[in-house]
């Protein structure tokens, strides 16, 4: 029973856009599936043909649910419910639905329009405007790829402890697939890629809705912060005419009233932040300090490998015998040629000396490993050069730089991660600040009204002796 429970409060515990959204993608592929195995061919009431769509406009969105192979229909099962409902969970579901609905609708009005383009030019209708059907939901895996960049950009994705990469470098990855893809001629529907990244990242930067609970109360549109701007997608070098080419864009779009005006985040020029935008201006002093963190992470790191110079005769005398306590024993006399070190670096560090040595010798370096220290950064480094051959010196050297990176790597995440938890804390202290202060005025004014009133005049009882009729 608890199995069969199991998926059912998976699905009862998926937020409703999320399910919904799944349910549909699951029907109109099966639809669609059922439909090809019985021959139907061409379905324009299902996909994209840009020759057909004029008469089929809900294709536009709809087509977005139909997956044609399974190996499309499983990429997208695995990846966008999940996201989704992370999604939904953050945004809530309304505006959950309205980033769906854009991405996917005017990433095919794009690609609609394309198709016209070229045909214009080309004059083949058999390939462009009835060849190429525009299905899936390739436009929104690279929308909530730009979604996960905004939210957690420094966060560290694995693929089975192979694979590394950061949030933010997934959608540039996944718009050079679509670009090789689109080169060696595969157009549809790789291409919708490049439309859906675009799309979504300008309804991210511009469009979307801010609740009141992060942006303290004010209701502002979009994240106009220098940490999501279009030149943070591209290396320096186009940094400069990309900038006026989004600079004209963008001056051209608020004299058109294209761009919904914010109050307390306003953005002008290249994109950069102006005083009292304290959303922007916090993105820019998280941009900082990560940065200065990687600065001094790099600074150390470069210190620690570079060598301390020693004076002649700061390192004791190497130990003449090492022996093991049972009996066996690897002597190092003065006549030898080789230093302490020579010898243990080349008769310990290979597995033939080992063997002519006999097992004494390697009862001897397994012993010595079990007593390396656990904690090497309290160690005289001459002392362990001292107490142990070289090869295991290199082992714990190994050790200590892993332990290095993984802290650095741990520091790192938190900064990225924590910054933004800590500017939502900030945030709502300051709501609740302002909530207090409008709480005490209310109180303030209904005592000063108590006050005013003047009290009800006595009543005079008729009925107390003294009183006449």
């Amino acid at each position: 029973m608890a199995i069969l429970s199991s998926p059912l409060q998976v699905i009862t515990s998926t937020p409703p856009v999320t399910r919904g959204f799944t349910a549909a993608t699951v029907a109109f592929s099966a639809l669609y599936a059922w439909l090809q195995w019985h021959g139907a061919g061409p379905t324009p009431y299902l996909t994209l043909l840009p020759g057909s769509s004029l008469f089929y406009p809900w294709t536009l969105f709809t087509s977005a649910f139909v997956e044609t192979n399974i190996f499309e229909f499983i990429t997208t099962m695995l990846f966008v419910p999940i996201s989704l409902r992370y999604l939904e969970r953050i945004w809530g579901s309304i505006e959950t639905i309205q980033f769906i609905v854009v991405t996917i609708t005017f990433s095919n009005i794009i690609a609609f329009g394309f198709n016209w383009i070229e045909y214009f030019a080309l004059r083949n209708a058999d390939l462009l405007l009835y060849g190429m059907q525009y299905r899936g939901q390739m436009a929104l895996q690279i929308g909530i790829l730009v979604a996960f960049t905004q939210l957690m950009p420094e966060h560290q994705v694995q693929v089975m402890g192979v694979l590394k990469a950061r949030v933010k470098n997934l959608p540039m990855a996944y718009l050079t697939l679509s670009t090789v893809m689109c080169i060696i001629g595969f157009q549809c529907p790789w291409i919708i890629i490049q439309f859906g990244w675009f799309v979504s990242w300008i309804y991210l930067r511009f469009y979307k809705k801010n609740t009141g609970d992060v942006t303290g109360g004010i209701v502002t549109y979009g994240d106009r912060s220098e940490t999501f701007s279009l030149l943070s997608w591209f290396p320096p070098l186009v940094h400069k005419p990309l900038g006026l080419l989004g600079n004209t864009v963008y001056s051209l779009a608020n004299k058109l009233h294209l761009i919904p005006t914010t109050h307390g985040d306003v953005e002008t020029g290249i994109y950069t932040q102006v005083p009292g935008s304290a959303r922007a201006e916090a993105e820019r002093r998280r941009a900082m300090a990560l940065k200065a963190l990687d600065q001094r992470l790099a600074n150390t790191a470069s210190a620690s490998l570079s060598p301390n110079p020693q004076t002649p005769g700061s390192r004791p005398p190497p130990v003449a015998t090492r022996t093991e306590s049972s009996g066996s024993a690897v002597s190092h006399t003065s006549g030898n040629d080789k230093t302490p070190s020579e010898v243990d670096s080349v008769d310990l560090g290979k597995p033939e000396m080992m063997a002519k040595a006999g097992p004494g010798l390697s009862h001897t370096r397994t012993t010595s490993m079990a007593k390396l220290p656990t904690d090497g950064y309290n160690v005289d480094p001459d002392e362990m050069f001292t107490k142990y051959p070289v090869s295991e010196v290199k082992l714990m050297q190994q050790r200590l730089r892993e332990d290095a990176d993984a802290k650095q790597e741990e520091l790192r995440l938190m900064v990225g991660e924590r910054y933004r938890d800590l500017l939502q804390a900030s945030t709502s202290i300051i709501s609740i600040a302002r909530s207090s202060t409008r709480v005490k005025a209310a109180l303030e004014e209904a005592k000063n009204v108590i006050q005013s009133q003047k009290p009800p005049p006595e009543l005079k009882d008729a009925s107390l002796p003294g009183n006449k009729g």
